[in-house]
């Protein structure tokens, strides 16, 4: 029987750890079995996927040392809560009632819905992560040639994230859940993804949100002259919100100065002068944001690197960067309506990541989190004109 003072016990680097990790991947396995058995997926597909959920056993503990990444801890401390009668007394969070304002608890119970047979350890929602991606993969599979797309779900940040217990991966996947039903049109879906997101990212939430009124309320994909009032409309909105904008950035921008440095919040205000953060005007942003934006997509330079991992990052960086203008290029997609409140959004995105990226490791998660979602909606956005033009010319 148990008692009202148990506590979470993680079965790191022990022989139990790999017995309960093992049965939360057989698990998978056998879901990818069954979505090849009725042809949702192809062989390929099947044979890389069976590779893709076996890595959440090799990153925790194996390659990395799993407290490396201190949320897994809180999420998975959430997750066991809910399955319980009772609070676990080691239990930092402490609002349960306020769920839907806790970034934690709403990712947690997120996580929580998909049943896996173990939850045990610190890497088990990691599989509750890799489900959801392959479930992104099975849909955006409808629209987009397998073969190619699986390229996409190989990129090193994805398989990573997506690896782990935290809530990265589900930031992704409602991100390009969010983009490809808005650019359906499906705007009720559209909304269903991106609500949580207010939550889980309430930056990536602003910027998709931007995307969402230009489709939604200004038709920018129908229309050029849409496409002149939306811009017209965000310029008037930023000029008499000026300061109230600039406020959020700079609270946002010395908070993520103050987490980056040794003495934490309190002693960054006490000993430093925060006014030489803040950004003072909209000019003022716009130049900073123009001149901080290459470190930010390319981050981590080669000056910065501290850690073996940094060096693949980079590289990465300049992959996704070469693959995103080699999709707008080869779909010409400037000639797309579809694509300019997408790069609207986009572009507003990285103006304000660039101003406020402090922390090396932190704003790498934060950009690939952002970008993934509109490189995969930018590509099927080329992939569904070239299809259209090509079902033209055969009619």
């Amino acid at each position: 029987m148990v008692n009202e003072y148990i506590v979470f016990f993680d079965y790191e680097y022990t022989f139990l750890y790999y017995i309960f990790e093992l049965a939360n991947y057989s698990a998978l396995a056998f879901i990818a079995l069954i979505f090849r058995h009725y042809k949702f997926i192809n062989n390929s597909s099947f044979w890389t996927w069976l590779v893709l959920m076996f890595t959440p056993i090799l990153f925790n503990y194996f390659i990395f040392d799993a407290h490396l990444f201190g949320d897994q801890s809180l999420y998975t401390l959430d997750a066991v809560d809910q399955k319980l009668d009772y609070d676990l007394p080691n239990n930092p969070n402490l609002e349960k009632d306020l769920w839907w304002t806790s970034t934690s608890i709403l990712t947690s119970k997120i996580l929580s819905i998909f049943p896996l047979p173990m939850l045990m350890t610190l890497t088990s929602l990691a599989f509750a992560n890799k489900l959801m991606l392959f479930l992104l993969f099975v849909w955006t599979s409808r629209f987009l040639n397998q073969d190619r797309l699986i390229l996409f779900f190989l990129i090193p940040s994805l398989v990573l994230y997506s690896s782990l217990s935290l809530r990265d991966n589900i930031i992704i996947v409602f991100g390009v859940a969010f983009l490809i039903n808005l650019v359906n049109r499906k705007y009720i879906f559209a909304l269903v993804f991106l609500i949580p997101l207010f939550v889980l990212k309430i930056q990536n939430f602003s910027f998709f949100l931007l995307a969402f009124f230009g489709n939604f309320i200004f038709q920018t994909h129908k229309s050029f002259i849409g496409l002149i009032l939306y811009l017209l409309s965000l310029s008037l909105f930023s000029i008499v919100m000026q300061e109230e904008i600039l406020d959020i950035i700079n609270l946002y921008r010395v908070a993520f100065a103050a987490e980056d440095s040794i003495g934490g919040y309190a002693d960054f205000t006490f000993y430093n002068d925060t006014s030489l953060l803040e950004l003072t005007s909209l000019s003022g942003f716009i130049y900073e944001s123009l001149i901080r934006i290459p470190n930010f997509l390319l981050m981590p330079l080669p000056w910065n690197w501290s850690s073996p991992l940094y060096p693949i990052q980079f590289l990465e960086s300049l992959l996704l960067i070469i693959i995103f203008i080699r999709v707008i290029f080869k779909y010409s997609l400037y000639r797309n309506l579809y694509f300019y409140s997408l790069i609207i959004s986009f572009v507003a995105g990285l103006m304000v990541y660039s101003v406020l990226a402090m922390n090396e490791g932190t704003f790498v998660r934060y950009r690939f989190s952002f970008f993934f979602p509109y490189l995969i909606a930018l590509y099927y956005i080329g992939e569904s004109a070239l299809a259209e033009k090509e079902k033209e010319a055969h009619a």
